[in-house]
């Protein structure tokens, strides 16, 4: 069941896994979901689909999440026939947070199951600068952008918010177009991560993959939890600090010495882990 819950968050959203590098700008998201439950996972695997409608303040994020939305199969409704249904009810939107209820409502008329609200915040600058040498000095200037997004959905039949999740770059940028839609694609990720179902995220910026990744050593322990410790006369010893730095310290040269990247000691590590783990509880077992 594990392997497909990657599959079945991605109704309403879907996974990012980047590589990233030193010099680059990442998002910095936040975000949650309900709890996702087994019939979720049952509704998906038995080909269930739904009906969205996405809604928004920026047409490409709209445009984004209407195609990841119907790349996993689900129905979007045409947001010329949304309009039809506001001008049959003769709704008057003000492009405020007070017209989500007049959307729930329009959803619900067109049968939609769950609303997916997205708006971006864009902010314009103009950044100069200017250099003087001494052969003569230049300047330049040029417009960035602070960005941010914040996107939700929302169950129509009960107003239940299903995910939501945030993101933004913590400097500006030149290009606000791609930038808003990869802030979208994070901050969909970040929120339905099923952290409670195996999976980590690991939020860009240092070096390895990023995102919602499987994880496995919290799958190993869920499915094999420990045996309970067995009783001890006195409590194990802990390293002292000396001790402990210098076998740090060997590790790093063990590392610097067969030429790791900087992604493999952690999978080494992970390893290593998974070994430690197996043979205590080997050795619990041989010991009753």
């Amino acid at each position: 069941m594990a392997a497909n819950l990657a599959k079945v968050v991605l109704m309403v959203l879907l996974v990012v896994s980047t590589t990233t590098c030193a010099h680059t700008l990442h998002p910095i998201t936040s975000g949650f979901h309900a709890p996702i439950t087994d019939q979720m996972v049952r509704d998906y695997e038995s080909g269930k689909r739904f009906k969205f409608v996405v809604w928004g303040n920026h047409p490409p994020m709209v445009n984004a999440i209407i195609g990841w939305t119907q790349q996993l199969g689900h129905t979007v409704v045409e947001r010329a026939r949304l309009q039809e249904i506001f001008n049959e009810q003769k709704i008057q939107l003000t492009h405020t947070p007070d017209d989500d209820a007049d959307i729930l409502k329009v959803g619900k008329l067109l049968g939609a199951d769950i609303v997916v609200f997205a708006e971006a915040s864009i902010s314009s600058a103009v950044e100069s600068g200017a250099y003087v040498g001494p052969y003569g000095g230049a300047s330049r200037s040029q417009t960035v952008y602070h960005l941010s997004v914040a996107v939700r959905a929302v169950k129509v039949e009960t107003g239940e918010v299903r995910w939501s999740g945030t993101a933004h770059y913590g400097a500006a940028i030149n290009n606000p177009e791609s930038g808003i839609v990869y802030l979208t694609q994070a901050a969909m990720a970040r929120a339905i991560c099923p952290t409670e179902r195996d999976f980590e995220w690991v939020e860009p910026g240092g070096w390895g993959e990023s995102g919602c990744r499987k994880d496995e050593i919290k799958g190993l322990r869920r499915k094999t939890p420990k045996a309970q410790a067995t009783e001890q006369p006195f409590p194990e010893p802990y390293l002292n600090t000396q001790a402990e730095n210098a076998l740090i310290d060997r590790v790093f040269e063990l590392f610097n010495a067969t030429g790791l990247t900087a992604h493999q000691p952690k999978n080494l590590l992970d390893r290593v882990s998974r070994f430690l783990e197996l043979g205590e509880r080997t050795a619990r077992k041989t010991t009753h």
